[in-house]
């Protein structure tokens, strides 16, 4: 299996364009972030990236048991590009771009690469409104999901004024569709909108026909479930992440947790039977409208949050048709951190790569990794290589 990391593939289904170009900071974070994928292939998978791994990363994880670093196929003259022939190619995030770039590529070296093929139904899925459609039916099945939860699509800036004037003493949010991690929100002052608040939600109408609008939540957890889909009609639960995101709402990283701690967190503030439930129904939707198409992860973002001094239950905040980095926070968890051990998985942006390169290097003397039994145990750990261009750092910290 041949895996490739492709970021923000949100925005290139919204242009639709096989010959989308990504921004800057997205090309950035490809490139910077392109060994992620190892992490969570599998033994003997390849991983695409630009640049051949350096000899100073490989040597830094020798003390890790199990881990055979995936071999690289990429931009590099010393790629043996005949390794690749055949290979399932397995995409972050699905777009006609990604699949394009692969098609170019299978043919410009005959390498027969069985590349997903694109389906409308992958725009529908990564479209808000599919997530809406699945809190209905959610709201429907089980008594426990408020129906205040329900998004609003609005089409119009009349739409939005008319809602807030109704609705005056209540805090709106108000989301792009096509937008994940944070990115695309929007919180609404009360009662009506500034001229700031107007003129981000035009842009929006007018590049993506519509906004979901949304009760603003008390927040207390943020956490997804992780599936899979095998292509021919089979999901399967994966497993729970619990990731952490600013007062905005970005994304900040996920907690390295087994599952059993996780659990345990979790019904702290949701009844395990309610998870179950929403579980088996999500299991059995994506079986319906999805398994037979997609195969891959699909992860559904969810929210614990107070209610009137009460731990309330969102189960489907957002839909990701894609690998994800809980998804990344699970396997590594899984295989490569030791059992008694513990912490986070951080992605960070620095604007300045002497400032990255001095926090890496700050890291790796302050808190050096330290391994037992071939596994993470503590410490700070960089799961991608820097270089002199690096703006982004994905790590572990194991305290």
């Amino acid at each position: 299996m041949l895996h490739y990391f492709n970021p923000g593939h949100e925005a290139a289904i919204l242009n639709g364009s096989p010959y989308y170009h990504a921004p800057a900071n997205v090309v950035q974070m490809q490139r910077d972030l392109a060994f992620l994928p190892a992490w969570y292939a599998g033994v003997g998978d390849y991983v695409w990236t630009v640049d051949p791994l350096p000899e100073d990363f490989l040597q830094f994880w020798s003390p890790l048991k199990d881990f055979s670093v995936k071999e690289i196929g990429g931009n590099s003259p010393s790629v043996d590009y005949a390794q690749l022939a055949k290979q399932e190619v397995a995409l972050w995030g699905i777009s006609p771009q990604a699949v394009h770039c692969f098609e170019s590529i299978s043919e410009k070296y005959t390498l027969s690469l069985d590349i997903p093929k694109w389906n409308p139904l992958y725009a529908e899925f990564s479209h808000r409104q599919k997530a809406a459609q699945y809190l209905g039916k959610l709201c429907d099945s089980f008594s426990f999901i408020s129906p205040k939860l329900m998004p609003r699509s609005c089409e119009s800036l009349e739409e939005i004024d008319a809602i807030l004037e109704r609705e005056g003493d209540i805090v709106f949010l108000a989301k792009a569709p096509y937008s994940s991690s944070g990115r695309g929100l929007l919180w609404l002052p009360k009662g009506k909108l500034t001229r700031v608040e107007r003129q981000i939600l035009h842009g929006h109408l007018n590049k993506q026909k519509s906004v979901s609008l949304e009760y603003a939540l008390q927040k207390e957890l943020d956490f997804a479930m992780e599936f899979r889909c095998d292509g021919v009609g089979g999901c399967f639960f994966d497993g729970y992440s619990l990731f952490e995101t600013s007062e905005k709402g970005n994304y900040l990283g996920n907690k390295i947790l087994s599952q059993e701690q996780i659990v345990d967190i979790l019904t702290e503030k949701i009844p395990l039977e309610y998870l179950q439930l929403a579980q088996g129904k999500l299991v059995a939707l994506f079986s319906s409208d999805l398994a037979f198409t997609h195969k891959g992860y699909v992860g559904v973002d969810m929210m614990a949050y107070v209610e009137n001094g009460e731990s309330k239950f969102h189960p489907c905040v957002e839909i990701n048709l894609r690998t994800n980095m809980g998804v990344l926070s699970i396997a590594l968890q899984k295989n490569y951190v030791h059992p008694d051990a513990s912490g986070h998985f951080y992605v960070e942006f620095l604007r300045s790569t002497d400032k990255l390169i001095a926090k890496h290097t700050e890291l790796l003397k302050t808190n050096p990794a330290m391994y037992i039994d071939g596994k993470m145990r503590s410490g700070y750990f960089p799961l991608c290589p820097l270089n002199a261009e690096s703006k982004y750092l994905a790590y572990l910290f194991l305290p």
